[in-house]
């Protein structure tokens, strides 16, 4: 049976907007072969966990080392025994309104990402010059201020 559908429906497969557009995205010309799924052979991205819990937060308080470069100031406190490096966000209102706040956060997360940190737990704090920072700049003093 031809159509010009280029991946017609199955039969079994109801007739709907949805399945309609379930298989017009599913049958991409630029889909990946295996489903748009990572293969395992690619670089995976670091992760970095949250810091949640108000005992950790006290620690990096009271046991943690501040470090500063321009206006990111990093509290780490190193554990070996963690499983990997924690981190949480410090982006006060000074920075600028809830976009700008959020903007620096990401960038930051994007920051801290790439960044070898060791693990245990880590504060990164930021003041309001930070926001009119480029990307590279930014990264630098990310970097300095995480390196011991």
């Amino acid at each position: 049976m031809a159509s010009g559908i280029a991946c017609p429906l199955e039969r079994d497969e109801p007739s709907s907007k949805r399945g309609a557009t379930r298989a017009a995205t599913a049958c991409r010309p630029d889909a990946a072969p295996n489903g748009g799924a990572v293969s395992s052979s690619s670089p995976r991205p670091r992760v970095v966990g949250p810091v949640r819990d108000r005992r950790t937060f006290g620690a990096l308080r009271r046991e943690g080392t501040r470090h500063r470069s321009g206006p990111v100031t990093v509290t780490a406190l190193r554990d070996p025994a963690a499983g990997g490096a924690r981190v949480a966000y410090a982006v006060g209102r000074a920075v600028g309104g809830a976009v700008d706040r959020n903007r620096v956060r990401r960038r930051l997360r994007a920051i801290v990402r790439d960044t070898n940190l060791a693990p245990g737990a880590y504060l990164v704090a930021v003041s309001a010059p930070a926001a009119q920072l480029p990307f590279h700049e930014l990264a630098a003093h990310v970097e300095k201020a995480c390196s011991p």
